[in-house]
């Protein structure tokens, strides 16, 4: 499933989005600790030269208090001992001055330096213990001392992201790929459902499981119920004695049953999908209501908005008249139900006729007579 998702599975972006945090993080973290450990051996191995300027002062005083040489040299031979001193200066009175340097040039204006008083009363000062760090080594022996933690640090970092996504992809990455997956497969009307395992029957996955085993339910419910609303209403369209026409809110016919194929003379093919008003009658009758759907349509107005009955008058090929009433339908657009009305027509025709005419002889009768000269009397 992740593949047909590609890179926008839930897996693979929680994967990129942890990996990508826990880097950057590892990253800032370890050279934060490198930083922090690094400046910590700088301190310590400043405390480690104090404590060996500490260990020689005495001796070194003695020397400068007494001005010899050798004493001196001696101080100076076993702080050099050391890989962190890289020179040493001892300064007394009268000029006196011993160093000794493990490089040729040393600028002993940057060393530290340490204050010589006097052995007898500790109190007047007399010379100076100059130090020069051999930066290159302390600052080399620090950043190895300091990369190893911040290393293992990192290394603890990446190894707590690989089994948090390892757990992640157990536990959620793949049930929820599994789910996905079933779900994709599955197809209302079907008859199938999620199969819930053991392990996820009363967890989240568990209960997304049930819930949309309870959909699916409601769903073919649904459609089952529609199906028979279907074949309810095609049994009745089909099999109806009326021509029922249905047409959608821009006036296109959707629907033409066999009855109206015989009552208009159009196949269903040649009838679907063009406007209603082709089968109105009166031109004029027929343009106002193409008018008013195209107006409808311009303007947004929803037809269904009309909550009454509509007559119209329909004409067959051969010349027939033909009643049309349409109703609105609650989804939208018309159901108009027909009846063949040529014999009605003549009928009233011959009624109206009779009313105004002699049975046996067709001459005006009486009533129309009488009628006739009110008119005349009218005009005069």
């Amino acid at each position: 499933m992740s593949s047909l998702l590609g890179r926008y599975s839930l897996e693979r972006r929680f994967v990129v989005a942890v990996g990508l945090g826990m880097l950057l993080f590892s990253l800032l973290g370890g050279a934060i600790f490198y930083l922090y450990s690094f400046f910590h051996e700088i301190a310590e191995t400043n405390d480690l030269e104090r404590q060996l300027v500490a260990t020689v002062q005495v001796q070194a005083e003695v020397g400068a208090f007494a001005l010899n040489t050798e004493i001196t040299s001696g101080v100076i031979q076993s702080l050099l001992v050391n890989p962190i001193i890289l020179a040493t200066r001892i300064n007394g009175t009268n000029d006196f001055r011993v160093e000794e340097s493990k490089q040729a040039s040393v600028d002993f204006s940057t060393g530290r330096v340490y204050p010589l008083f006097s052995p007898v009363d500790n109190k007047e000062q007399i010379g100076s213990l100059v130090v020069i760090q051999n930066h290159s080594h302390v600052n080399k022996a620090a950043a190895i001392r300091a990369f190893h933690p911040a290393l293992l640090m990192v290394l603890q970092i990446v190894i707590a992201t690989v089994i948090l996504v390892v757990m992640f992809r157990r536990f959620i990455g793949e049930p929820v790929a599994k789910l996905a997956k079933m779900m994709t497969e599955i197809k209302p009307g079907q008859g199938m459902r999620l199969q819930i395992e053991e392990d996820h029957l009363h967890d989240e996955i568990g209960l997304l499981s049930q819930r949309a085993n309870s959909f699916l339910n409601a769903t073919e419910a649904l459609l089952e119920e529609r199906k028979r609303m279907e074949e309810r209403y095609r049994a009745v369209f089909t099999d109806a004695p009326d021509a029922i026409i249905a047409s959608d809110d821009e006036g296109l016919v959707v629907d033409y049953n066999p009855a109206a194929e015989i009552l208009f003379g159009f196949q269903q093919q040649s009838i679907i999908g063009h406007s209603v008003t082709k089968l109105i009658a009166d031109p004029s009758q027929r343009e106002r209501c193409q008018n008013a759907l195209d107006h409808a349509r311009d303007k947004g107005v929803d037809l269904f908005d009309f909550k009454y009955e509509v007559e119209i008058l329909g004409q067959h090929a051969d010349g027939h008249i033909i009643s049309a009433k349409s109703n609105p339908m609650p989804d939208g657009g018309w159901v108009s139900t027909f009846e063949d009305i040529t014999d009605r027509h003549a009928g009233e025709a011959k009624i109206k006729h009779l009313a105004h005419n002699d049975l046996l002889t067709g001459i005006a009768n009486r009533p129309q007579f009488l009628e006739r000269i009110d008119k005349a009397h009218e005009r005069l």
